[in-house]
């Protein structure tokens, strides 16, 4: 009856023992299984970061081109103010003529000014904004006044959007 009762109990034991293995066992399972879905997870999520600083890089470095193609000789920036004003104004034939001309002559002592300025760019602010002065004096005698005042307005907008950058 000891013999017995002894026998059981070693064997539950035992039987316990041979269970709790295969718990920690299954429980050592799903733990891994967790582990390894978050470590794919953490790979997915770093590389699509990587991915993502790429493409904000890329599409910076893109801007910053397109930024810098703005500049240019002064007869590509007369060129490119004329053709704005042709179709911001509505610009007839004779005008296109005439405001060419007021344009590159602008561009170009824009560009001498910028050259002796060298960098510096405050030391010629007042010849600058006599040039502004002087180059809307010679577009108030070729534009009507309507196109005189929208000009106006499209300048300031441009130069309040200048501020903005």
């Amino acid at each position: 009856m000891i013999l017995s009762f002894l026998l059981t109990i070693s064997t539950n034991i035992l039987l316990d023992k041979v269970f709790f293995v295969c718990r920690l066992n299954l429980l050592w399972f799903y733990i891994s299984k967790v582990a390894n879905v978050f470590y794919y997870l953490f790979l997915k999520l770093f590389f699509m970061k990587k991915v993502l600083f790429l493409t904000v890089c890329m599409f910076i470095i893109s801007v910053g081109a397109y930024a810098q193609q703005r500049g240019g000789t002064p007869e590509e920036n007369a060129k490119r103010q004329t053709e704005w004003m042709t179709t911001a104004l509505k610009l007839n034939a004779q005008q296109v003529k005439q405001v060419e001309a007021i344009n590159l002559s602008t561009a170009k002592d824009r560009a001498a000014l910028m050259e002796k300025a060298g960098g510096d760019f405050s030391s010629v602010r007042d010849d600058m904004t006599k040039l502004t002065t002087k180059t809307e004096e010679q577009l108030s005698k070729v534009l009507t006044k309507d196109q005189m005042d929208e000009y106006k307005k499209q300048m300031a907008e441009r130069r309040g959007n200048r501020g903005a950058r």
